[in-house]
């Protein structure tokens, strides 16, 4: 409905700065990660320039952010959208490939786009403990990655078993509701809050 752009810019503005508040209010430096779509990669340094603003308001380093693009997003208009990507390079965010294994899937591209981590589609997890050909891809992603100096992330982790098995294939990052489901900001926070005192109390006895 061509709208898009503003929820584009919309995301972006107020995960940033619920990222900035966090990191004031706890003391900590955590890294957020955003998804762009098409159209918003699209506007190039109007995108730049956005982000770079964002940054800037909500008192964040580059270094904290993870922007999050889907394979066919990239290769939608490839050329234009390196340069993009390494604009942003620029201001030390990263960038990571979201559902990798589902579109093009093109090595070709791994050489071109500064990329910092390949986020492995939940569709290869859903099984990965009872069918060989999946675990065989996710390892095969890894060890292509890791060779390439790029960190990996397993989406969708729903079980103990599947985070055995991406932890013996050398996946370093992962996400799913194992973990936890969705949460707004509120739960969200309150996770937080009693992560970090479980760790202090922790700390304490240690």
């Amino acid at each position: 409905c061509g709208l898009i752009r503003a929820v584009d810019d919309w995301a972006l503005e107020r995960a940033l700065s619920q990222a900035g508040a966090w990191q004031r209010r706890y003391g900590r430096r955590y890294w957020t990660a955003v998804n762009v779509s098409a159209p918003g990669l699209a506007q190039g340094a109007g995108y730049v320039e956005k982000l770079k603003s964002a940054l800037s308001e909500n008192q964040l380093d580059g270094r904290h952010v993870e922007l999050e693009v889907t394979e066919r997003v990239l290769m939608a208009s490839l050329a234009e959208n390196i340069a993009t990507l390494e604009a942003i390079g620029k201001l030390g965010v990263r960038f990571a490939i979201d559902d990798f294994g589902t579109g093009y899937s093109s090595l070709a591209y791994l050489r071109s786009l500064p990329i910092d981590k390949l986020k492995i589609d939940r569709s290869f997890l859903g099984t990965i403990d009872s069918h060989a050909a999946d675990a065989a891809i996710v390892r095969a992603i890894t060890a292509l990655a890791g060779t390439l100096g790029i960190s990996v992330a397993g989406e969708g982790v729903e079980t103990a078993a599947q985070l055995e098995h991406l932890l013996a294939l050398g996946c370093e990052e992962w996400q799913g509701h194992y973990f936890s489901a969705p949460l707004d900001a509120a739960g969200f926070e309150a996770l937080l809050s009693e992560s970090l005192s479980a760790r202090t109390v922790r700390s304490s006895e240690a």
